[in-house]
């Protein structure tokens, strides 16, 4: 006779019953609220084929997921728990439609390529007139624009991480990164770059006419010899000089730090003509034998700001310092003046 020792229960795999927004930009990072049941202990939730970088199960009827990028067109949400996966239905497809400018979309499909045209949403290689879209999250990442590598493009948005190791220029007025860039080989435009995320220039070169700059809360590290040869850079945010290494402010160029730029052991800031405008903290921390070097024939330095010798030497190596109203100099470093010093302002001054 039958008991309750031989009952076998059937458990309901996972359930989507609605999932809100319903769409999103091919670039992906929507987070995207999955309604239904039994998906707790949920291991996978994927747009079609492609797995979500990350999401929250918030409860065994709610998950939160963020959309990875995909091509445009309608894909169906799914959830997979030890149960099972989720059956498909009208309820669960969510639709991806191209990013406002983006006109191609890195999808990473095969490699790390820049120059792999099936690594984009619509199967090209991004030129002169499209606004190329990176995301985070997306596969492949960073992509590579290689040593060999010269591309010509409306516009950046890079949320995601991109390694310029050959020539990008920029057409357009505006462009941003707010994933990782970073800089070996040279980077031109017309208009503006601003950074909100990180930037890293190692043998960069920056070619103007336009302005490239790093927004209040990004960082820049100047991790290899780094040249401005035209338009400008401006520092909002926080800014790095690594030991041994050079910044180069060429001719008739104007480099500006509004946040906080550091200089480490035998750090340099070089230029002939030039300028280098300083309205918020230049940090001389070269250590307590160290030096950090201003130089170069008619590099001009303008602070308005603060100069922190936190340790070590500022060197004024053939070039000019000038502090300026609002300017002030502190810390337990020295002031080494081997070029000139214009005190436009009343400074206070301790011995070493």
């Amino acid at each position: 006779p039958a008991s309750a020792a031989d009952h076998f229960t059937y458990q309901p795999g996972p359930l989507v019953a609605s999932i809100n927004p319903t769409s999103g930009t091919t670039v992906g990072g929507t987070a995207v609220t999955i309604n239904g049941s039994g998906f707790t202990g949920a291991s996978t939730v994927k747009f079609g084929s492609v797995a979500a970088p990350s999401f929250t199960v918030n409860s065994d009827s709610q998950i939160t997921a963020t959309s990875p990028a995909e091509a445009a067109g309608s894909v169906d949400v799914t959830v997979t728990t030890s149960d099972g996966t989720s059956t498909t239905g009208p309820a669960d497809v969510y639709t991806y439609s191209s990013s406002a400018g983006c006109t191609e979309t890195w999808t990473g499909a095969t490699d790390s390529s820049w120059s792999t045209a099936s690594n984009w949403s619509n199967g090209t290689v991004p030129s002169y007139g499209d606004e190329a879209c990176i995301p985070a999250g997306a596969a492949n990442l960073p992509v590579d624009l290689g040593s060999s590598t010269s591309a010509s493009i409306k516009a950046l948005n890079n949320q995601g991480s991109l390694d310029v190791n050959g020539s990008l220029t920029l057409s357009g007025a505006s462009s941003i990164s707010a994933g990782s860039l970073l800089v070996h080989g040279s980077l031109s435009g017309t208009g503006a770059l601003t950074v909100t995320g990180s930037m890293t220039t190692n043998g960069g070169t920056f070619n103007g006419p336009g302005t490239v700059t790093v927004a209040s809360g990004a960082t820049w590290e100047v991790a290899g010899s780094t040249s401005v040869n035209g338009g400008s850079l401006i520092n909002d945010g926080t800014a790095t000089v690594d030991a041994t290494e050079t910044l180069n402010v060429g001719s008739g160029v104007t480099v500006t730090n509004n946040g906080t730029m550091t200089m480490h052991s035998s750090a340099e800031i070089y230029g002939s003509t030039s300028t280098f405008a300083n309205t918020g903290t230049l940090v001389i921390s070269p250590g307590s034998i160290g030096t950090s070097t201003l130089g170069g024939g008619n590099l001009v330095v303008n602070s308005t700001g603060s100069v922190q010798l936190s340790s070590g030497t500022l060197d004024i190596y053939s070039a000019t310092l000038n502090l300026n109203s609002g300017s002030s100099v502190s810390g337990s470093g020295t002031l080494d003046d081997q070029g000139t010093l214009g005190v436009k302002s009343t400074q206070s001054l301790a011995s070493p």
